[in-house]
């Protein structure tokens, strides 16, 4: 189990022993002067954190086993969605949009809201959108307006619910829409309603929190 904690005036990234309860090991970080995490992923073999305190803004990746230090950038730190170790390379989520440094760099510069990418194979999914990991090139983009997440199974498909009233099965390589259920009318965003899919295997479960009910379907691709 890994926490982060107060130590003295710094913060402290300490992983303990579920069946003990023993302390593994203890990375200090920050400044002298305080600092705290907001951010903290297991992302592959890596803990990663990100700590910020006023104008102070950086993270780290440190090894699960023993918490050695791997990574530290100091400037520009924001949330990391994945990192992948050989070849060295970092993906963040930027204020403008989606990022990769350490082994080559790119930036695509999106309105995304801070959305955090799924990843599939070599594409990054941003709702309807899907670009390139390696590259940052733009993949496919569907423009309709989504209501719901985005839930992405292992098969590469993802299901969502825009406004015009469909539950869309998108194939995320390509962007083709390879199946669909048709709820009837469009449906408008309304801010107290709450829309949510879910997505294992082959079936797509819908919640509808307008009306308090929940959906579940089998997805079979439709043959052209």
């Amino acid at each position: 189990m890994y926490v982060t904690e107060a130590y003295g005036l710094r913060t402290a990234v300490v992983a303990y022993d579920l069946q003990t309860g023993e302390r593994v090991w203890q990375h200090k970080l920050g400044l002298i002067n305080g600092s705290d995490a907001s951010y903290m992923a297991i992302a592959g073999e890596q803990v990663v954190v990100r700590i910020n305190a006023g104008d102070f803004n950086e993270f780290y990746a440190l090894n699960m086993e023993n918490g050695r230090q791997e990574v530290r950038q100091r400037q520009e730190a924001y949330p990391v969605f994945l990192l992948e170790k050989e070849p060295p390379r970092l993906y963040e989520v930027v204020a403008t949009g989606v990022r990769m440094t350490q082994t080559g760099f790119w930036q695509q510069e999106l309105n995304s809201c801070g959305i955090v990418p799924q990843v599939y194979q070599e594409a990054l999914l941003l709702r309807l959108l899907a670009l390139n990991r390696y590259t940052g090139d733009l993949l496919w983009q569907l423009d309709v307006p989504v209501l719901s997440n985005v839930a992405l199974n292992d098969a590469g498909v993802a299901f969502v619910l825009t406004t015009d009233g469909l539950l869309r099965a998108v194939q995320v390589r390509s962007g083709h829409t390879a199946g669909f259920v048709q709820f009837g009318t469009p449906l408008a965003p309304v801010e107290t309603a709450v829309y949510y899919v879910a997505a294992q295997d082959d079936v797509a479960a819908v919640y509808t929190g307008d009306s308090g009910q929940m959906f579940a379907f089998r997805y079979a691709p439709m043959v052209p």
